[in-house]
């Protein structure tokens, strides 16, 4: 089974499709180390026609390129997201396609379907239509891949075609995720308009009568809620998901998909019913796995064994979006190896945008690689990851764990989810669907930390594919010698008595006895000798400081910075997000700007001692980000305060002052002017080492990375929470040369921001919306007065560690 770890770039391509510039950005793909390219229209500002001929024609060769340069190529089904629109082109074509759900309410609303209960208890079911397509209906699929995919097969040039290895479908789901806000405080259920003829047809029942007990109310029947999801989940994977795959394999294509709601069963069921079920139509499942922090085993879990249960093992994460700007190589490299621990092997990195502007940079974020401020050291981390990986890799296992899906389902009351986090259900309300979750997902963890070999299915799936041997149970390709039947399953009688007992485990001899740590641990001691380091800051000639504006209705944009005197005569110049119809600084009019990732504009002859005003016309209400870039210090009026973390606030205002060498310190260059950087600061150290060294561990180091080059050496990549050059250094005198590497956070933001640099970062951190991603407690408006910065400091000491030592470590 192939775990060979592969790293596509998410390629949101937001600008006018450009042959010489989106070549150079695939080149740049290869450079950073990895596999392959994800195109992905987002914010598309169809120029040229998207699906027309000249896009074509213009992909065709983009296509080619990436083959001649060895990377795979991915085709994004969709215009934007979710998947199914085929860019708005769906609905205005088959309107009846439009999603439906059922809401409970308490006046009738739109086409009555049913009402029932007396006085204050009486309700009205009735169906509602939303935005969003109907993944349920059997004619979406067929229109979806006339409109979206045959289009991509008949319009591209066949060499190129041949090359596009799969179809990347995003986020379908059964609908209610997409209409959440839309959704009535008593709740609503999926539904397409022949669901109740599909219920009678499957099990000899009508429907209507069960609804007000789905709903919550009258007589629990927790095999009517049951048969119900499950309906839903089949006719989802059998009407959306298996077309979709079906196409693809006719044309030599690999099928990918990620839905919504995988985080764990309770959030499972009203959006897809059971990821087990969904998976199994799909060549290359995934997952969503977004922001900087692991989030959860049992997602991962599940979608690697169902992969290796009835697929080729292979299986894919959407990663890392959402981690903020201020997510470095350490985030990364941990994100990664907890992924692929569990046994994921394609990484789709969300998200890199084709151009930064205003809008982009708050997408998300971050960028990557293409506008990270450690964007050089991206490769390093993925080459390291693929090393650990190899040695690391998720091993075949020996016990199968099935999960209380059925449990939920008859328990789930659908008003619950108006009450959880929508995002990655995080949060939830305490409900018995929700205390049955809880227990399981506790299962998971102590599993987990005794590290137990296991795979993940649900009852159904067990049911269907399960094969009992009298030793073992063979699960599509995979055997397993010990089963784990979650608490409060409802695996069906008739599957239990054939179940041996040798073969079953209680999930108590997990729960009551969570941990066991059996290893023996032998130490030797070992001579750490520490050298303080004197470093030699080089000189910086490109500082920055961001710049507070604003924009009114009418597209003007107004900023100011204050400049000191003897700062007025240094090579200055404005960036901009965004491209003004025109700009205008004190009055004189600014032009020619120079675009690298975003437009530069040079300021020398209109710059004057103190307020320095920037006046700009964009053609609609934008917001965009300026920031003034040069040889200058940014000293702040108020002081700096420290914060958890390491890192700092003021509250301004800043002063452009001139740059003074010697007022900055190697241990602390936020405070002493550099609180924006995005460059890296070069510094210099002389060490004499008396013995042969093995490696250097630099302590004291914050930022996003180190590039360290002993004596003229090449540069190596260093990062935390180790800090360690790995390379054998003879005794003697040896020069250091370490670049270091602010956090993009320092540059891009949100630096207003309440929680400053969070683990998770929507656009609402840096508008001040309150939204799903805020820690509880968090006040409505998240944005205050303050600026915050992450730690910037060179290393204060190394560790240096002998020949003789590491053997001993080792």
């Amino acid at each position: 089974m192939d775990q060979t770890p592969r790293f596509l770039g998410f390629w949101a391509v937001n600008e006018p499709l450009d042959l010489e510039r989106h070549r150079a950005q695939i080149d740049q793909f290869r450079d950073a180390g990895l596999d392959g390219v994800v195109f992905h229209p987002r914010n598309y500002p169809d120029e040229p026609e998207y699906l027309g001929a000249v896009f074509m024609q213009t992909l065709s060769r983009l296509i080619l390129h990436t083959r001649d340069q060895g990377l795979a190529f991915w085709l994004y089904d969709e215009n934007g997201w979710p998947s199914g629109t085929a860019g708005g082109e769906t609905l205005r074509q088959r309107p009846e396609l439009a999603q439906q759900w059922l809401g409970c309410f308490r006046e009738p609303k739109g086409d009555l379907l049913l009402q029932y209960g007396e006085g204050e208890e009486r309700r009205y079911l009735c169906v509602q239509t939303g935005e969003g397509v109907d993944y349920l209906h059997p004619e979406l699929a067929p229109t979806f891949l006339r409109l979206t995919y045959e289009r991509y097969r008949d319009g591209l040039d066949p060499e190129a075609f041949a090359h596009v290895e799969a179809f990347f479908s995003d986020e379908p789901e059964f609908g209610l995720g997409h209409a959440y806000d839309a959704l009535p405080p008593d709740g609503a259920l999926p539904w397409t308009a022949d669901l109740p003829q599909l219920f009678a047809a499957r099990y000899g029942v009508p429907l209507l009568p069960l609804l007000p007990s789905i709903f919550g109310s009258g007589a629990e029947t927790g095999t009517g809620r049951v048969r119900f999801w499950e309906l839903l989940g089949d006719c989802f994977s059998e009407r959306f998901l298996k077309p979709m795959r079906d196409w693809c394999r006719a044309h030599g294509k690999l099928f990918t998909a990620h839905v919504k709601g995988e985080e764990h069963p309770l959030f499972q069921v009203p959006m897809v019913g059971s990821c087990s079920r969904v998976y199994q139509e799909v060549d290359l499942p995934a997952i969503d796995a977004l922001e900087r922090f692991p989030t959860g085993d049992f997602f991962p879990r599940q979608l690697s064994s169902s992969a290796r249960q009835f697929g080729n093992g292979r299986c894919m994460a959407e990663a890392f979006g959402g981690a903020g700007w201020g997510a470095g190589p350490e985030d990364l490299e941990r994100f990664l190896l907890w992924l692929g621990r569990h046994g994921v092997t394609d990484f789709v990195m969300h998200l890199a945008h084709a151009q930064l502007n205003g809008q982009s940079l708050r997408d998300w974020p971050p960028s990557h690689p293409f506008h990270l401020s450690w964007s050089r050291a991206y490769g390093a981390v993925l080459d390291k990851v693929r090393h650990q990986l190899g040695h690391e890799g998720r091993p075949e296992a020996d016990t199968l764990v099935v999960s209380p899906h059925r449990a939920i389902m008859s328990s789930y009351q659908p008003h619950e989810l108006l009450q959880t986090n929508v995002h990655n259900a995080a949060s939830y309300p305490d409900s018995t669907a929700a205390r049955i979750n809880r227990t399981f997902l506790q299962l998971v963890d102590a599993l987990q930390l005794n590290a137990v070999s296991y795979d993940v299915t649900d009852e159904a799936t067990l049911e269907r594919y399960g094969e009992v041997q009298e030793d073992h149970v063979q699960l599509g390709q995979q055997r397993y010698r010990r089963i784990v039947l979650a608490p409060r399953h409802q695996v069906k009688p008739a599957l239990l008595a054939t179940l041996p007992d040798t073969l079953l485990t209680a999930p108590d001899a997990w729960l009551q006895h969570p941990w066991q740590d059996t290893a023996v641990v032998h130490s030797r001691p070992v001579r750490e000798n520490v050298f303080s380091i004197e470093w030699k800051l080089k000189p910086v000639t490109r500082n920055a400081c961001l710049i507070d504006g604003k924009t009114s209705e009418d597209g003007r944009f107004r900023c100011a910075f204050y400049v000191e005197p003897e700062a007025v005569g240094a090579p200055l110049l404005l960036l901009l997000s965004d491209l003004p119809k025109e700009i205008r600084l004190n009055g004189h009019t600014l032009s020619d700007p120079a675009e690298r990732a975003l437009f530069e504009f040079p300021l020398a002859g209109k710059l004057c001692a103190g307020c320095n005003e920037v006046q700009a016309q964009f053609a609609t209400c934008i917001q965009p980000l300026a920031w003034v870039l040069g040889p200058f210090l940014v000293q702040s009026d108020g002081p700096f305060e420290s914060l958890e973390r390491g890192m700092r606030r003021t509250s301004g205002p800043f002063r452009l002052a001139e740059y003074q060498h010697a007022l900055l310190a190697p241990g602390e260059l936020v405070v002493t002017g550099l609180p924006f950087i995005f460059e890296p600061v070069v510094a210099q150290a002389k060490i004499n080492f008396v013995y042969p060294l093995s490696s250097l561990r630099f302590q004291g180091a914050e930022g996003a990375a180190l590039a360290i080059s002993v004596d003229g050496h090449e540069p190596q990549w260093l990062w935390g929470p180790d800090w360690t050059l790995e390379r054998p250094i003879a005794p003697g005198p040896h020069e250091i040369l370490a670049q270091l590497v602010p956090s993009s956070y320092n540059f891009y933001g949100p630096h207003h921001y309440v929680h400053g640099d969070h683990h998770v970062i929507s656009p609402a951190q840096f508008s001040g919306r309150r939204n799903f991603a805020d820690p509880l407690g968090t006040p409505e408006n998240t944005l205050d007065g303050y600026w915050r910065f992450c730690p910037l400091r060179f290393p204060h000491s190394v560790v240096a560690i002998s020949a003789e030592a590491r053997n001993l470590i080792s």
